[in-house]
């Protein structure tokens, strides 16, 4: 009698146990959750940070380029001063769409979330895969992204 009233106490302490160890597995794996959501917002906020930063020293370096570049398109002494006026409009309109995609471009880079490299691809049955195959064949052969003229020319397909 004694040993079967120690062996169900002992059963029901194991089962407490597991209980226990489970909501411990349980709050642990929430409290790694918070913290790794915590240190990824503090690493977007410390990029946003940067780029604020930052943000003088580009304009400057971009407004450079601007000069250099208007400056080398304008430099021509028999351009006619009507020309040029208007070549140094459209070409101050460019430059600062340039500007504009170049900081959208940075700031999307650097603040992107991961959720994109999450996305999945295309998904179906069989036909869809042989399709997929049979277009990125005769696209990457059709219109390379790594040869040069000469790399089709020498392409046998």
């Amino acid at each position: 009698r004694y040993w079967d009233g120690l062996g169900s106490s002992i059963a029901a302490l194991w089962a407490v146990a597991d209980e226990t160890a489970i909501w411990a597995e349980q709050r642990l794996e929430q409290e790694c959750h918070r913290a790794l959501q915590s240190a990824c917002l503090s690493r977007e906020i410390a990029k946003a940070r940067i780029l604020d930063f930052s943000a003088p020293l580009r304009s400057t370096v971009i407004g450079s380029f601007k000069e250099m570049i208007k400056g080398a398109c304008l430099s021509d002494p028999d351009m006619w001063p009507g020309v040029k006026k208007c070549y140094a409009d459209a070409l101050d309109r460019v430059l600062d769409d340039i500007e504009h995609e170049i900081e959208v471009t940075l700031e999307a880079a650097l603040l992107k979330q991961h959720s994109l490299g999450e996305a999945a691809g295309p998904s179906g049955g069989i036909l869809l895969a042989c399709y997929c195959r049979v277009r990125t064949f005769v696209l990457y052969h059709y219109l390379p992204h790594d040869l040069t003229i000469f790399g089709k020319i020498k392409d046998p397909v």
